[in-house]
């Protein structure tokens, strides 16, 4: 589509257009200066295809509704010397200082809602609980670990005092007395609370 207001259309002008809609500065392709030959035709136009250039979001915005209400035609995409653009299906897309704080203050919003933000955010939480306790587990899994094998040195060094004959020192029975202990608790398997 282009701009009803194209100079090859003058004839067609519908009444009361006569003039270029406010802000307009031109065709993309036609304000870039290639410094090659024929590349403006080629390249330029390629990349930026029918795309307009504004002034400023407003005015984009104003031209897109009169010609998609009004007229009843297409509307490229409008790039805005202000950092925005007014996209082809009229989203503006880009910063401007006008933006609301929160998101329900916007007329149309695309992407999401306070519903849906609170939804995952809940969602994220619960994750980052899952991820703590993961870490935990593996931690208790570390220590499960090092407690079998500190047990697992307790029985070496039993079984070698009580092969030396010397199972009459106090520590050797104490030794025994706690591997007795904790084989009759992993018998008896968790405690129920």
């Amino acid at each position: 589509c282009h701009l009803p207001h194209h100079h090859v259309d003058r004839q067609q002008w519908p009444e009361g257009l006569e003039a270029w809609p406010k802000g307009f500065l031109g065709h993309t392709y036609n304000l870039v200066r290639p410094r090659r030959k024929n590349t403006r035709s080629t390249v330029v136009y390629t990349m930026t295809g029918t795309t307009l250039v504004f002034d400023e979001w407003t005015n984009a915005y104003a031209y897109f509704k009169c010609c998609r209400r009004d007229l009843k035609c297409d509307v490229p995409t409008c790039f805005n010397l202000d950092g925005t653009m007014v996209d082809a299906d009229g989203v503006l897309v880009g910063t401007r200082a006008k933006c609301p704080d929160k998101i329900t203050q916007l007329k149309v919003a695309l992407g999401g809602s306070d519903e849906a933000v609170q939804g995952e955010r809940r969602k994220l939480k619960r994750i980052e609980q899952l991820a703590v306790m993961v870490a935990e587990m593996d931690k208790c899994k570390g220590d499960v670990t090092a407690t079998k094998r500190k047990v697992q040195e307790c029985r070496q060094e039993l079984d070698r005092l009580s092969a030396g004959g010397r199972v009459g020192r106090p520590q050797s029975q104490a030794a025994a007395a706690a591997l007795m202990e904790l084989d009759a608790n992993q018998a008896a398997g968790p405690a129920e609370e």
